[in-house]
């Protein structure tokens, strides 16, 4: 005997959430890994630099301490987008399901999910050198970042370079040399290497090798440890790599912030018996600064 329409979506309900929600928590989240993340509360949410203080001076005995006020520096607006997706079954389907395909869709239904959020948050990156722009209007990874006192620093090779030791090397070294808006020098430490799959045996090797793997000399490998490898799929670019600091120096990104989470939710038919399964996401990608990431296209 058929199931009857007043039980049947909900009689389905409880196991396939059960099902999207573990496929949801086991998929890996490489985006969210190296982004920073935090929620929003507003449809748009503004980001703005501010500029830094100058140097501290000396103060002779009996003088008065000199004040300084924060400068308000550029303005970055992030808008929430929402993505969702669907599947339907028919009560027929359900009842005559001898191999369980009906069960497979909830997991289906959250990879796609994840892929969304994966290739939105890798754009960021893939776009990085001609589209992604900051809060000063320059590319994510650019030579002329603009600082609010008119000087201007990089965070990429002025010639693009394929990911080597004396490449990562320099990247590093642009990190710990970075400057505020007040020419301020304000070091960031790399802590992510983040690759695509084919750069992947390259890094293994650069950060994993005691010595040297591309020389016989036998020198120390500097190196070694020095960075959290980051294989990330969604790049497009194969010979791409960037270096970004520790995701608690980069408070303004680039980052994704939640609006709401993927749910699950379901809706009935009841004139052609069919229950209608969905999920949907909200959230903001961009990124409003620039500082602790460093990027570069390949040769």
């Amino acid at each position: 005997m058929s199931t009857t329409r007043g039980t049947f979506g909900e009689y389905l309900e409880p196991g396939l959430r059960k099902i999207f929600n573990a496929a949801d928590k086991a998929i890996p989240r490489v985006a969210e890994s190296v982004l920073v993340t935090g929620g929003s509360t507003k449809y748009q949410e503004h980001f703005i630099t501010e500029g830094g203080f100058p140097t501290a001076t000396e103060v002779d005995e009996g003088d008065s301490v000199t004040y300084a006020d924060p400068v308000q520096g550029y303005k970055k607006t992030l808008t929430n987008y929402k993505y969702g997706l669907g599947f339907q079954v028919t009560e027929e389907m359900w009842d005559d399901d001898q191999y369980g395909r009906v069960k497979r869709f909830p997991r289906k239904l959250a990879r796609s999910l994840r892929h969304n959020v994966e290739t939105v948050c890798a754009n960021l990156f893939n776009n990085g050198f001609d589209s992604t722009t900051c809060a000063d209007g320059q590319y994510l990874f650019a030579t002329g970042h603009t600082q609010l006192d008119g000087n201007t620093y990089q965070n990429k090779p002025t010639t693009d370079l394929d990911l080597s030791v004396s490449a990562l090397e320099a990247a590093l070294i642009n990190l710990q040399l970075i400057e505020d808006d007040n020419s301020m020098i304000v070091p960031y430490t790399g802590k992510y290497l983040v690759v695509h799959p084919n750069d992947q045996w390259t890094a293994k090797k650069i950060l994993g090798s005691s010595q040297e793997w591309d020389s016989a000399n036998n020198a120390i490998n500097p190196l070694k440890g020095e960075l959290q490898l980051v294989v990330w799929p969604y790049l497009t670019d194969t010979d791409a790599w960037f270096v970004l600091s520790d995701k608690g120096d980069r408070d303004m990104g680039p980052l994704i912030f939640w609006r709401s989470h993927p749910d699950f939710k379901r809706d009935d038919d009841i004139d052609k018996r069919i229950a209608k399964f969905n999920s949907m996401q909200r959230y903001l990608v961009g990124a409003p600064e620039w500082r602790g990431c460093y990027g570069s296209s390949g040769g």
